[in-house]
């Protein structure tokens, strides 16, 4: 069974929140600093904590996978 676009969207957000709150926890990162690593901007660590927004398609894959491995 497929999920629903809006909600398949939410489950994305959900997992990218979870996992980027993790990784900054883990390494001692404030929101500014992993925007660097990560080179995004501030605003966008926030989004993506708050559930807001989420990145789609391959720059969420190349998230995740950037989110699997210290910071540079």
């Amino acid at each position: 069974m497929r999920l629903r676009p809006a909600l398949q969207l939410q489950r994305l957000a959900s997992l990218v929140k979870r996992k980027l709150l993790a990784w900054r926890r883990r390494w001692n990162l404030s929101q500014i600093q992993a925007a660097t690593a990560l080179r995004v901007t501030k605003r966008t660590i926030e989004n993506w904590e708050q559930g807001t927004r989420a990145p789609r398609g391959l720059a969420r894959d190349a998230l995740l996978a950037k989110l699997q491995h210290p910071p540079p």
